[in-house]
């Protein structure tokens, strides 16, 4: 299996800027192209802010994240330049399989928040549903060690040296 194109979601989070670096040395290591996705999930509720539209707070969020996304785009050009950006609105575990049938990605690293009890109960797992939706496969990136193949490797040679 070729693998041309790897689809990255992130949520700006350190969890999905782990992921990140995984998938910068896996496409180094396939020679393919990185595409950063982020969804913009639809807002449903201004309660909290009752003197603000909700198309002008979706607008205020839009904004943020298309300049947040930008500098992850080019930080991560300065490591890897075969590498462009996506932003989408909608809920975020079907714009991911949805951007990745579209931009016909040969795989998907997503990286998982670690949820556990309640917090999953009640929050879900996007990282879930991908895996469940996807057309392509999915590599997923723990939260609590999401190390690079290289930092990985590493690792091991490290434990099996002292072990030894």
């Amino acid at each position: 299996m070729k693998i041309k194109r790897i689809l990255v979601p992130t949520d700006f989070s350190d969890h999905s800027d782990r992921a990140l670096d995984y998938a910068i040395d896996f496409a180094r290591s396939h020679s393919a192209e990185l595409v950063l996705v982020h969804a913009i999930e639809p807002v449903r509720y201004t309660q909290v802010m009752p003197d603000v539209s909700e198309s002008e707070l979706q607008e205020r969020y839009r904004a943020r994240a298309v300049d947040q996304l930008a500098a992850w785009e080019q930080r991560t050009k300065r490591r890897y330049r075969r590498c462009r950006s996506q932003l989408e609105s909608g809920i975020p575990y079907e714009v991911i399989a949805n951007a990745a049938e579209k931009l016909k990605a040969d795989l998907i690293i997503i990286a998982t928040h670690g949820y556990s009890g309640l917090h999953h109960l009640f929050l879900g797992s996007v990282t879930e549903r991908v895996v469940r939706i996807a057309k392509c496969p999915v590599l997923t990136v723990r939260a609590v060690e999401a190390a690079s193949p290289k930092q990985s490797r590493s690792r091991r040679g490290r434990r099996s040296k002292s072990s030894s």
